[in-house]
């Protein structure tokens, strides 16, 4: 998405077409992605499948330049896991 403010252009990255938007979509896709490998709902095939496709996501997600999406993705992996800590 390109749009021009008097004489500079100015190009917008994502799918949303803002990058916070973009990152939001990506940090709760990896989280998902994340909470299906670790709970193993799956085969080890779809698993060597959903790797890859997080690790995809989550350079995308650093691509996005926000800290936003990154302060997402932290929250909902420490909620994922802390689930799992009993004091």
């Amino acid at each position: 998405m390109l749009w021009m403010e008097d004489t500079k252009l100015d190009g917008l990255v994502g799918i949303l077409g803002a990058p916070h938007y973009t990152s939001a979509l990506l940090s709760i896709a990896c989280i998902i992605l994340l909470e299906h490998i670790v709970k193993k709902r799956s085969d080890l095939l779809v698993n060597f499948v959903l790797a890859p496709i997080l690790v995809l996501g989550l350079f995308f997600l650093f691509k996005t330049y926000t800290r936003t999406g990154w302060l997402m993705f932290v929250i909902g992996v420490t909620i994922l896991f802390g689930r799992k800590i009993s004091f």
